[in-house]
């Protein structure tokens, strides 16, 4: 009988050790899905060794604004992409789908991450302006996908972005983007 307990033991063991390690993914659920206002700023082509043009979409849930001076007031959520790649010839985001990656390609957009204290990449902030540290969390995007269809004046924003503790963030933008 003890023999029969140690290979049953061993036998389970195997099997719980060959489960995928990934395992499934976390829904992000405590933060903003619709983002209401939405900016891109056209850097050019800002990196001299890659020939690509640059620009960067700033996103904003409802209850964030921006007073006179330009500085962030309320509580929301801010979905912020540092470094988009696009063709030479463009200047805006084409319809098309980009890719959360480090390659620097045409239609990609750089991981988040933090450098020497600074945030870029992909990356969203939880913002609260009432309280003494008006960034509550920082949520580091390192792969996923968004789409992005235009119509006329008006956008439409898909994404699907996953953090790098496998959480899933799925979020939406319907609206005009406004250039800085």
């Amino acid at each position: 009988m003890k023999k029969h307990t140690i290979i049953l033991i061993g036998i389970v063991g195997c099997l719980i050790s060959c489960q995928p390690q990934s395992g499934p993914t976390r829904r992000v659920t405590t933060i903003d899905t619709v983002f209401t206002t939405a900016y891109s700023e056209f850097y050019g082509a800002h990196y001299q060794l890659l020939h690509r043009n640059v620009l960067s979409l700033d996103l904003y849930s409802q209850g964030l604004t921006f007073d006179s001076l330009g500085k962030i007031n309320g509580q929301g959520t801010n979905l912020y992409l540092s470094d988009i790649f696009i063709p030479l010839e463009d200047s805006t985001l084409r319809s098309c789908t980009y890719t959360v990656d480090t390659t620097g390609q045409n239609f990609t957009t750089l991981p988040g991450m933090n450098i020497d204290g600074g945030v870029t990449g992909a990356y969203l902030l939880l913002v609260n302006t009432d309280n003494t540290d008006p960034v509550s969390k920082i949520y580091y995007f390192t792969s996923g996908t968004f789409t992005i269809q235009h119509e006329g004046d008006t956008t439409d924003i898909d994404f699907h972005l996953v953090t790098e503790d496998k959480q899933t963030f799925d979020a939406t933008y319907r609206g005009v983007i406004q250039t800085k």
